[in-house]
């Protein structure tokens, strides 16, 4: 307990620190709120979270601070040996007084403060026992939507005791695979329009470049996804890798460019036309020697090497500011690649304050209608976004800045129209959808629900599992059918789960004395109808586990706390957190305790903005 009173106090001088400017801040105010969720999510007992950020971000950055916060044994898994490599170097400047050590195929330095591994090392470190969960307190899961293999899950769910922290930029990896399943709670979520308009990223126009090929015969296998050997003889084609060469040429001559191809072979021959054009390009894949890769990227870094022609090795973790133009030449149905792919040149430039990305994705004429390729526009929920202070400041339509200046809808490129104006590109999306639930024959939910129940159909998996060999059975029939779905004990007609009503529930909580949040998750399944996650089985009624656990009293009212603050003459947050503890009733983070009365820090204070 001593331990982790400890680290809810680091976590609060550093918050401290940062609002009186004692030392250089790391962090920008966005991502001192996300920390201070974080904190708020410890401090209300909470082990098993995560947070949902947009790629450039800087939640490497983030994870780092806090982990040098805590001052706790930790241990952070990656997806990639780049990743590793990345980020020690984050950690080694962010945190230099940490002790780190390196765990993949070419590095084993076990027993440090702060180890960084591969998910394969991770799971071979536990299976063998050189990695033990009762030494570690912090686990942090970064690219968590990574993590949701069975296997993978089982090895995290070892480490019960520890404090366990996702980040990612895409937590529903699919309907059946979510980072909630593994990690429940969600601590921030912030989205791609939010974060360019707030100016944590860069601005950008997503642009559409329709091509002449037919993918309509191309296999959809069964992850929903392309099949990458068809996929990869419709598109790896003369006339369409050179219609994108002469793009490039036209549009996006001496852009820091990443194209995601089609695997290994198509990465190549892109890279070879690119070359051919006098334009410096290089494949780099997972075959690639990681020496090698890290020497590509560094040259790539330095402006050396225009266009990196990649077969998905860089669609996570990829983290080059210099970065501007993504041209996506594979079309994908994953959500998750197409936002992930985004991301990659997204990340802010300090060396380049006025950087503006493009997202080009490439459309072909013929598709599956049932099942279309995702475009970026519709992830973003808009074809351009930009900063609003920036927008503000200049007076202009700064969306228009970005791509009018290349005057891409005049381009004359053989096999290939441009579309760049912001209302047709999200009218495709919308084209594209419309015709998708125009294609889809789905059985009446009465129907349905009646073949279903004669199948003896026991459960969702179940259903999951056989629903392809069942005309008009719909994948997911709970986002089908919202205006006549309950819950899945109704529609399979099984009587569920007998859960407490939330006062009873409550008030054995209460009696049993349960503390936190954290202890109980311990003992819930020890109780009949305990519910494993009480915050979310109850919503109507749910307010916080402080006001669960009955600690609520502990704490003043909104009211009465904003008499003493403003008596005792405080001036800022900063001055907030340093005192708070010496008064009886003052929360640590008002604006967590008070969600729905906070004003805002000003009006708290008593102080004109």
């Amino acid at each position: 307990m001593r331990k982790w009173l400890k680290a809810l106090n680091s976590l609060d001088q550093y918050i401290s620190n940062h609002h009186k400017g004692n030392e250089k801040r790391t962090l920008r105010e966005k991502q001192l709120t996300v920390f201070e969720d974080l904190r708020n999510y410890l401090e209300a007992g909470g082990s098993e979270g995560y947070v949902k950020l947009p790629t450039g971000f800087g939640k490497t950055v983030l994870f780092t601070e806090f982990l040098e916060a805590l001052n706790l044994s930790t241990v952070i898994v990656v997806p990639t040996q780049i990743l590793v490599e990345q980020t020690e170097e984050k950690v080694s400047q962010f945190a230099p007084a940490s002790e780190v050590g390196k765990i993949y195929a070419r590095a084993k330095e076990f027993g440090r403060q702060v180890t960084i591994i591969t998910y394969d090392s991770f799971i071979d470190g536990v299976e063998n026992e050189t990695i033990k969960p009762k030494d570690v307190d912090l686990l942090i899961l970064d690219e968590v939507h990574q993590a949701l293999s069975p296997r993978r899950s089982q090895t995290i769910q070892q480490f019960s005791r520890s404090i366990k922290l996702g980040f990612t930029a895409t937590p529903e990896y699919s309907e059946e695979k979510k980072v909630q399943n593994i990690l429940p709670h969600e601590i921030h979520r912030m989205d791609i329009r939010e974060a360019v308009e707030d100016g944590l990223l860069s601005p950008f126009s997503a642009i559409i470049a329709h091509t002449d090929v037919d993918l309509s015969k191309v296999k959809i296998i069964s992850s929903g996804e392309y099949d990458e050997r068809d996929l990869a003889k419709a598109v790896n084609i003369e006339r369409r890798n050179q219609s994108a060469v002469q793009l490039y040429q036209q549009a996006f001559q001496n852009e820091s460019t990443v194209a995601f191809c089609v695997g290994v072979n198509h990465a190549a021959e892109m890279a070879r036309l690119f070359n051919e054009a006098n334009i410096s390009a290089v494949a780099i894949s997972g075959q690639t020697p990681s020496n090698e890769q890290k020497r590509i990227l560094g040259e790539y870094a330095k402006g050396n090497i225009k266009v990196l022609c990649n077969a998905d090795l860089l669609i996570t973790g990829f983290d080059q500011p210099k970065a501007s133009a993504c041209f996506n030449l594979r079309p994908t149905r994953s959500r998750v690649i197409a936002e992930q792919r985004a991301g990659r040149v997204l990340r802010l430039d300090d060396n380049n304050p006025d950087k503006f990305a493009y997202i080009v994705d490439f459309l072909d004429v013929k598709y599956n209608k049932k099942k279309p390729p995702v475009l970026f526009a519709d992830i973003a929920g808009a074809a351009t976004i930009v900063h609003k202070k920036k927008a503000a400041k200049t007076g202009v339509q700064l969306e228009r800045r970005g791509w009018e200046y290349k005057d891409l809808a005049q381009l004359h490129i053989q096999g290939l129209q441009i579309t760049v104006n912001t209302e047709e590109v999200l009218r495709i999306v919308a084209q594209l959808q419309q015709e998708m639930e125009e294609e889809q024959r789905f059985l009446p939910f009465n129907e349905l629900q009646e073949q279903v129940r004669a199948a003896g159909i026991q459960g969702k998996d179940e259903y999951i599992e056989v629903y392809k060999q069942h005309f008009g059975w719909p994948s997911n029939p709970n986002t089908t059918y919202k205006e006549n779905w309950k819950d899945w004990h109704e529609f399979l007609g099984k009587e569920k789960i007998f859960l407490l009503p939330f006062a009873e529930l409550q008030e054995q909580v209460r009696a049993a004395g349960i503390q936190s949040e954290r202890q109980y998750r311990e003992v819930y399944k020890q109780h009949f109808g305990w519910p494993s996650s009480p915050d979310s089985f109850d919503r109507d009624n749910w307010k916080s586990w402080y006001e669960f656990l009955g600690k609520e009293d502990k704490f003043l009212s909104f009211t009465e706390l904003q008499e003493q603050v403003r008596a005792a003459g405080i001036q800022g947050k900063g001055e907030y957190i340093k005192v708070y503890k010496q008064h009886f009733g003052w929360p640590s983070s008002p604006t967590y305790f008070y969600k729905e009365n906070w004003p805002g820090w000003d009006e708290f204070l008593g102080k004109n903005k």
